[in-house]
């Protein structure tokens, strides 16, 4: 044991360890000054992006252009986004109608089970947001509560946006009873 701590000090002596140290340190600073002059925020969300809460229910990070439009439910909590190539809608509740598969699932904070799927319509029917992104989301309360918020996207790029924002969705926490 003494001889394994001598070879060790002998291969990495004090100074050198110090200098790792801070190399590592500047290393980490000018990353992070990196990202930050590129427009990325620390935590992965593009800069300029906000939290939307839709209605207490579920919140996800989207670009500022994203802009709620108004629709009615009649079972469920319903909702409509829209941003420059791309449409959102989502429904909340108990008859969503949509069920997590478990070859594509994703972590959603706060769901019991979640996946997310990608897809591209067909073209030729003068379809002008052919590019799907889909979240089923399921949470446990008392009872089994769905969240199905999908995307339809312009283009490829606005999908990798749309899947950006869906995997950035998040469900507060529960209340304590």
């Amino acid at each position: 044991s003494q001889g394994l701590t001598h070879l060790r000090r002998q291969a990495f002596p004090e100074s050198q360890k110090e200098r790792r140290g801070i190399d590592m340190n500047r290393a980490i600073v000018v990353g992070l000054l990196v990202a930050s002059s590129a427009g990325i925020s620390i935590a992965g969300t593009p800069a300029g992006w906000k939290r939307v809460d839709a209605r207490g229910s579920v919140s996800f990070v989207a670009p500022p252009e994203l802009e709620e439009r108004f629709v009615q439910g009649i079972d469920s909590q319903v909702g409509r986004y829209e941003a420059p190539g791309i449409e959102f809608s989502y429904d909340y509740g108990m008859y969503s109608g949509c069920l997590p598969t478990r070859n594509r699932k994703v972590r959603i904070p706060g769901a019991s089970a979640a996946s997310l799927s990608i897809s591209k319509a067909d073209t030729t029917q003068g379809n002008a947001l052919p590019y799907g992104v889909e979240l089923c989301a399921a949470r446990s309360t008392p009872w089994v509560v769905r969240l199905r918020m999908s995307a339809r996207c312009a283009t490829p790029e606005h999908q990798r946006v749309a899947e950006r924002i869906l995997r950035s969705v998040k469900f507060p926490p529960r209340r304590a009873r």
